[in-house]
């Protein structure tokens, strides 16, 4: 009798357990601005979040910076590294140098070479924050003639 309780005991302990790893993959991304990240990174630091930024990812430099300045000229404190996998690198080519959106584990890396670094890892998603689609209402209104001052 008492062996079937442990065994009961710990079937309901492995039940709650993957419950537990199943929701916290499925939570929902916090939507934080960049600027929030720099200035108060304690607050997110092991969430999941959603952040759009600018991107220069080649070889050996995978970061999304506050602005195409900053990545330009290398401004790491307002820069984060991404954790992608050296296997996933080559289908982000077409997204280096632009503006992209982020979901992914945010954390502080207090052991890097800069003052705590920050960075994304996880990351569920990676693409352009702007996508540049033509309507037909866009074609429309470029056929209208032009209003001069």
């Amino acid at each position: 009798m008492q062996n079937k309780s442990l065994i009961l005991l710990f079937i309901c302990f492995m039940i709650l357990l993957s419950a537990a790893k199943a929701a916290e993959s499925n939570q929902r991304p916090l939507y934080v601005s960049f600027i929030n990240l720099i200035a108060t990174p304690e607050k997110y630091i092991g969430k999941k979040i959603h952040v759009t930024g600018f991107a220069h990812i080649k070889f050996e430099w995978q970061y999304l910076h506050l602005s195409e300045n900053d990545a330009k000229y290398k401004v790491m404190q307002n820069s984060m590294a991404l954790k992608i996998k050296p296997d996933n690198r080559d289908q982000y080519k077409d997204i280096t140098r632009k503006y992209v959106e982020v979901i992914g584990v945010f954390g502080v890396n207090p052991n890097s070479g800069m003052k705590y670094m920050k960075d994304i890892e996880k990351i569920e998603e990676l693409g352009n924050w702007f996508k540049e689609e033509t309507t037909e209402s866009d074609k429309a209104a470029d056929k209208l003639p032009k209003v001069s001052d």
